[in-house]
């Protein structure tokens, strides 16, 4: 236990090499999330033609010819009326901002051996989707 609280103080030997580490580790995952931010933005751009249709020929092979999102907004939406469902939804949608980053900092503070190996996973899924969106530009559903 005096270890850790020393940790903590900083007061270890090693103390200052271990913030500094987690620090360099902390700028290269927000370094790397704005360099893909910024490449985002010319993903648009290539001259390659946008695709539209693929995605909804996929869907159609996968549900025996339907189109589930207009099942979904037959059966689901209601025009001018917010239920608890349509809150629910939202607040799915919004975990998609919130949960990465949040998973990221959690990471950091309990369990900073594995913080790097989530780094990398995370921030090598956004450049995957990255090369995947440059390679074959899809317009979003």
């Amino acid at each position: 236990m005096p270890g850790y609280v020393g940790y903590m103080v900083g007061t270890t030997p090693d103390g200052a090499a271990r913030r500094r580490i987690a620090f360099n580790q902390s700028l290269a995952f927000v370094a790397g999330f704005f360099v893909f931010a910024r490449l985002r933005g010319y993903a648009d751009n290539t001259g390659i033609p946008i695709r539209y249709r693929y995605p909804v020929e996929v869907d159609h092979w996968l549900f025996n010819g339907h189109d589930p999102v207009v099942w979904l907004q037959i059966r689901l939406g209601q025009t001018g009326r917010l239920d608890p469902l349509d809150y629910l939804l939202v607040f799915i949608y919004i975990t998609y901002f919130v949960v990465p980053p949040a998973t990221v900092v959690l990471l950091w503070w309990f369990r900073s051996r594995m913080f790097p190996t989530v780094v990398l996973a995370i921030i090598g899924t956004l450049y995957l989707g990255l090369l995947i969106n440059f390679i074959v530009p899809t317009a979003p559903p």
